[in-house]
Parts: structure tokens; sequence; C-alpha cells
């Protein structure tokens, strides 16, 4: 069973590597790959190991201010964490 994991970058990281603040919210929300490195971080660090992360998707930004807006993505546990060890995380 896929559990999901939601996890956040910021816009304001890209700053420096952009020609503008939207420049700075695409190249955010493309990401993946740093979205995918952050959940896995954020989980080991609430004392999990041995699982399995899958497919990562963008699904909104939480504000249009570049320097406090979130971006959120979501991530596939595929297996080693089940949804409600993930909710509990949160509670």
């Amino acid at each position: 069973m896929t559990a999901i994991y939601p996890t956040s970058l910021f816009p304001g990281d890209y700053w420096d590597e952009a020609n503008s603040k939207n420049e700075a919210f695409e190249l955010c929300a493309k990401d993946l790959d740093a979205a995918l490195k952050t959940a896995r971080l954020e989980l080991e660090a609430d004392g999990f190991d041995g699982f399995v992360l899958g497919a990562v998707a963008f699904d909104q930004f939480d504000s249009g201010n570049i320097f406090h807006a979130g971006a959120h993505f979501t991530v596939e546990v595929t297996s080693g964490i089940s949804q409600p060890q993930i909710d509990a995380i949160f509670a």
C-alpha cells in the first residue's frame, strides 16, 4: 500500500540562479529531485529507515511572495512506512 508524504521547498532558494521571480518559482516547482531528497532527509530525521520512496509531484505554492512562499510537493512512500505513521508525524 502506498502512503503519501508532504514536503516543501522554498522558491527563494532559487533566486540566485533565476533571472526573475517567476523563473525562481518555475525552477523550484520543477526540482523534483530536491523534493525527493528533502522528503528522505525529513523522514530519516523522524527516525525512519528502510523505506522506499516513489513518485514525487509538485502540488502548489502557498504564496506569491518569493521570500516566504512554500512550494508543496507530495511524495509516494511505496514501502517501509504506513500512512498512519506519516499522519502521526503531523498530528
